[in-house]
């Protein structure tokens, strides 16, 4: 059984990459540019990072909104 999205997410809302860098640098900051569900009826938001305009990816609004990857975070 699939775990319903506790909030939605909407495109200009930002989120920072939990990940650190060699150097210990916070992580990329992503800012949503749309959702959408795929195929299979998982929601899915359009990332382009804030610093990198041309840097785009695809991730599952699930992942996003896990704690343990990402947090949420006002543009810079």
């Amino acid at each position: 059984m699939r775990e319903k999205r506790t909030r939605e997410i909407w495109p200009g809302e930002c989120f920072r990459a939990l990940d650190r860098t060699v150097f210990r640098q916070p992580g990329a900051l992503w800012e949503v540019q749309s959702v959408h569900d795929t195929a299979d009826g998982i929601p899915h938001a359009v990332l382009r990072r804030a610093d990198q305009a041309s840097e785009r990816k695809s991730i599952a609004v699930g992942v996003l909104l896990d704690r343990r990857f990402y947090e949420p975070a006002g543009p810079e």
